[in-house]
């Protein structure tokens, strides 16, 4: 089972200008990007904030294995907890955003192994209205076929 939920990953962000948009003196709002570092952010911290930037009456989680909603995602990642096998999120490597899709390419631990995520967020009218995923395991340095497709 190396593919279940995942909302996209970004626990930092390489600058201010790719997280803000300036909408006048004293108003800012996140950039798409901005907004999905800050849904991957909460689910790391605990923090229930960002969630608002999730539309939970159009929100589809493109992954067999996680239901629609806000409901089927808290769901999943709560029977992860409970199972002892929290998604974890430790690093993102790239965060790339075009139109109206942004994509997050991090790593961390998933069901207790090291693994990659890749993660694409469709984004309307100021809300994530969908996602889809990849989680795939890292194997041992020792495993590896070559030195391409990890940091």
């Amino acid at each position: 089972m190396k593919k279940i939920v995942t909302i996209a990953a970004i626990l930092f962000l390489t600058s201010a200008c790719m997280a803000v948009k300036h909408k006048g003196p004293g108003k800012v709002e996140l950039t798409n990007k901005g907004k999905a570092a800050a849904v991957i952010e909460s689910i790391e911290i605990g923090n229930p904030e960002p969630i608002g930037y999730i539309d939970p009456h159009k929100y589809i989680q493109h992954d067999l294995a996680v239901g629609d909603g806000l409901a089927g995602l808290g769901e999943a990642l709560e029977a992860m907890a409970v199972a002892g096998t929290p998604m974890l999120y430790t690093k993102t490597h790239m965060i790339f955003g075009e139109g109206n899709f942004v994509l997050a390419v991090s790593e961390g631990k998933f069901l207790g192994k090291h693994a990659d995520f890749y993660d694409l967020f469709r984004i309307e009218s100021g809300k994530i209205v969908e996602q889809f995923d990849t989680i795939e395991e890292i194997p041992a340095k020792e495993l590896w076929k070559n030195s391409n497709g990890t940091c």
